[in-house]
């Protein structure tokens, strides 16, 4: 099961999650942009990383490095990364990163799960869904 990198762990009301992946299906990067849009507008709390290490092919899902004057300054690998975002009276928990390469359900259910800060059902997001998310 891979690790949280906790950064803080706010008290969430009745938190739903929002995912938003980047990578060959984010067309047009709407839905990085959307998920970067909730972040920005709302005043999120970073919560948490996911170790990558699990879950990623690291020849599809590269490492970036930045250069100054042909020398290494930094190395980036790829990252998952959750966000509080506090919207009337229930929290969006914004899962903002590369979509996984490997382990698909075991990414779910963690991400589901979030070892404790997101209920343990899936919510439906399409116009058409019968459960009501708010």
């Amino acid at each position: 099961m891979p690790s949280l990198a906790w950064e803080q762990r706010p008290e969430l009301r009745r938190p739903v999650l929002v995912a938003g992946f980047e990578g060959w299906n984010d067309a047009a990067s709407a839905a990085s942009e959307a998920a970067a849009w909730l972040t920005r507008q709302f005043g999120a709390t970073k919560m948490a990383s996911m170790d990558p290490e699990e879950h990623f092919d690291f020849q599809s899902a590269r490492p970036t490095v930045e250069l100054v004057d042909g020398v290494t300054r930094d190395l980036t690998w790829p990252a998952n990364e959750f966000f509080a975002v506090p919207v009337d009276a229930r929290d969006i928990v914004v899962l903002r990163g590369i979509e996984p390469n490997l382990r698909w359900p075991s990414f779910l259910d963690f991400a589901r799960q979030g070892r404790g800060f997101l209920p343990t059902w899936p919510c439906p997001l399409s116009c058409t869904a019968t459960s009501p998310i708010w």
